[in-house]
């Protein structure tokens, strides 16, 4: 199997997978009638980042499909956010790579803060990636501290 197939397959379980978790989210938008296409791009984001479906949130940013700083509207997560949360490097770097920036949700968390005790590599990471931070950076990193080396409380 080439590598273009080996994609394209994996493309393919990705949108099945996708149609299979949004499916549920959708219905409900749909009976309640705030459906917009805003929702649906961050249900998009949101299960892709979450469940590392890479390829799927490539095709997404590639295209131009989604803006990959938008942010869910009950906690102002992104999907960094989600990423650094369910523990997906490669997902972390992808969305790095498409301009994902790191900001606070409304619990004044940011994916580092998230990412703090959870997974080490996608903190550094991160951390090593602060001319990404929206802002002033003190103010966005809240109670992380800048040095990875520094015990936490």
């Amino acid at each position: 199997m080439s590598k273009a197939e080996y994609a394209l397959e994996q493309l393919i379980k990705q949108k099945e997978e996708m149609i299979r978790y949004s499916t549920p989210f959708i219905r409900k938008m749909m009976q309640k009638g705030t459906l917009t296409a805003e929702k649906v791009e961050i249900l998009s984001l949101v299960i892709a980042a979450k469940y590392g479906f890479c390829e799927m949130m490539e095709v997404l940013l590639t295209t131009g499909k989604a803006n990959v700083n938008l942010s869910d509207s009950a906690l102002g997560n992104t999907a960094l956010h989600f990423a650094a949360n369910s523990e997906q490097l490669v997902m972390v770097k992808l969305l790095m790579k498409f301009g994902a920036k790191i900001v606070k949700n409304k619990q004044n968390k940011t994916p580092l803060d998230l990412s703090r005790d959870k997974n080490k590599a996608i903190y550094e990471y991160l951390l090593h990636s602060s001319d990404k931070l929206e802002g002033k950076e003190a103010e966005l990193i809240g109670d992380v501290d800048l040095d990875p080396n520094a015990e936490s409380d």
